[in-house]
């Protein structure tokens, strides 16, 4: 998972019609990355893919529900928040695993992912 994506996440935004257009985009990236790596991991594989499974499968559920918010005619900001909370506690949960993940699968990642530093 990008670093950024964790970043959009935990990043406050005002809701007007332009925060929830960009909400939504963000959320529709969050949610396509999601579908793209969660049948890469076996859940029956160890506690730790079994952890990282839950996790973002729970991103998932969240994220879906805070875009089908966004759809309803009135937009209530506390949900929007609190949404945007489980979706956060979420992907921190899964956070290492998914850097643990990353690394086990593609060796060159961390060297790569320090070459811009």
């Amino acid at each position: 998972m990008p670093r950024s994506v964790l970043d959009f996440v935990l990043q406050p935004r005002r809701l007007d019609d332009n925060s929830i257009v960009q909400i939504r985009n963000d959320y529709t990236a969050l949610r396509n990355w999601l579908r793209m790596i969660l049948p890469c991991i076996n859940p029956n594989g160890g506690n730790m893919l079994r952890n990282m499974h839950s996790s973002l499968q729970n991103a998932l559920r969240y994220t879906n529900q805070l875009l089908d918010h966004l759809d309803e005619p009135v937009v209530q900001a506390m949900s929007v928040i609190e949404l945007r909370r489980n979706i956060a506690i979420q992907l921190n949960r899964a956070w290492p695993y998914v850097s643990s993940f990353v690394a086990l699968h593609h060796p060159d990642y961390p060297r790569s992912a320090n070459q811009g530093s």
